[in-house]
């Protein structure tokens, strides 16, 4: 199963899901929920997903992958407020 939204693009692998239900638990954003049909957690409201990846570290089955994609055009850390 692949869920895409403009930034993110959720990859689940229904198969290796052991049904932990930890992506749903430490979810802060709530973007987890458990789909019956599938037996398996699914990303419901990835348009709320923050990309932690706390979902994707803490799962026993590593069933899915988090992948960005939209890639920084400049590095944050060199962007300066203005000179001293």
């Amino acid at each position: 199963m692949v869920v895409i939204r403009e930034d993110v693009k959720f990859i689940v692998d229904t198969d290796k899901c052991c049904g932990c239900r930890h992506c749903i638990r430490t979810c802060q954003e709530d973007v987890w929920r458990w789909d019956i049909e599938l037996n398996c957690a699914v990303p419901k409201y990835a348009e709320e997903c923050v990309q932690c990846f706390q979902c994707e570290v803490d799962c026993l089955g590593h069933c899915f992958e988090i992948i960005p994609q939209i890639v920084f055009k400049s590095d944050p850390l060199e962007n300066t407020m203005g000179e001293a």
